[in-house]
């Protein structure tokens, strides 16, 4: 296996992306002996004057030299369209070696990201007692804060997804932040995730106040919802419940632990929180992308500029 192997690039990410109008292709390079060189899975929506958009988030995966023009001209012909835009995102590891091989092939850096290349990592192989000594002191005094004659948290195997939206409902409230998750998206990936999640949640008086949520990919995992309302805030519940999920994902085999990306400059507290843990900065390639239309290029990049809207 590929040492950036990730959740993005798994089917079930595939399956669930189908359901908002993605199609799905997976491709995989071999060399002379069969074995695998590289792999990517690719989701395409089609556009009207012979263009469309591929996205490829996780991924390429393992030799990213062979995604070069004569890989494009393969999905024109494939997809039968003239016009193509590509946006990839790739976990592994920044290097500027990488970047200028990917440049030379006609890569680059879009002007507007939907995400950062930016993350942090807990290393979970280390001793319990170690990982609670490389918390910060204020997250130590916080996890310590934590009511446990009042408040109930325990894992989620069958999460009610009403109960959950309302809590996120909560939260835009309080936080005046937006969720970027409908209903039928939630209902979706835990369809499709079912297997992998593993959830926690948090009640006072059978009421949900804060939930935890991790997807598993082989020794690794990815934080992808949380969510607490002001009673949880006024109860210190978000350092139980992550130190809960982080220990369940320990004792289960996980490795290493994906914060699944921050931003230090404009979300310093989210930034602080994690931080906290004792995880460290990791930077990966990032968001990079390819098209022979500038035109397209342009219209794309200010779509996602002023809508936020995802590819």
């Amino acid at each position: 296996s590929f040492s950036e192997s990730n959740f993005y690039q798994s089917e079930s990410w595939g399956k669930h992306k189908s359901n908002f109008n993605w199609k799905v292709y997976r491709f995989v390079a071999y060399d002379q002996n069969d074995n695998i060189k590289s792999m990517a899975q690719c989701l395409v929506r089609f556009y009207p004057y012979n263009s469309c958009i591929i996205s490829c988030p996780g991924g390429p995966i393992g030799d990213l030299k062979l995604f070069d023009r004569s890989f494009i001209d393969y999905l024109a012909r494939l997809l039968g369209k003239k016009y193509i835009y590509f946006r990839m995102r790739s976990m592994r590891e920044y290097n500027t070696e990488t970047i200028e091989i990917l440049a030379a092939n006609g890569w680059r850096i879009p002007k507007n990201k939907l995400t950062s290349n930016l993350t942090l990592l807990l290393n979970l192989e280390q001793k319990e007692s170690d990982l609670i000594n490389n918390l910060s002191k204020n997250w130590r005094r916080n996890l310590k804060r934590y009511k446990y004659d009042s408040l109930s948290i325990v894992q989620w195997p069958n999460p009610d997804i009403n109960k959950i939206l309302l809590l996120f409902s909560e939260m835009e409230s309080y936080k005046s932040i937006k969720i970027g998750y409908t209903k039928d998206e939630l209902k979706s990936l835990l369809q499709n995730f079912a297997k992998e999640l593993i959830i926690f949640r948090c009640e006072i008086n059978n009421k949900l106040i804060a939930i935890r949520a991790a997807i598993i990919n082989t020794n690794k995992a990815w934080d992808l919802l949380a969510a607490t309302n002001s009673i949880a805030r006024k109860n210190y519940v978000s350092h139980q419940i992550l130190w809960r999920l982080l220990m369940e994902c320990k004792k289960i085999g996980v490795k290493n632990y994906d914060f699944s990306g921050i931003d230090p400059k404009n979300n310093p507290g989210v930034y602080n929180f994690k931080k906290g843990t004792g995880a460290i900065n990791f930077a990966s390639l990032g968001e990079l992308e390819w098209c022979n239309s500038n035109i397209l290029r342009y219209f794309i990049n200010l779509i996602i500029r002023f809508r936020n809207r995802s590819i």
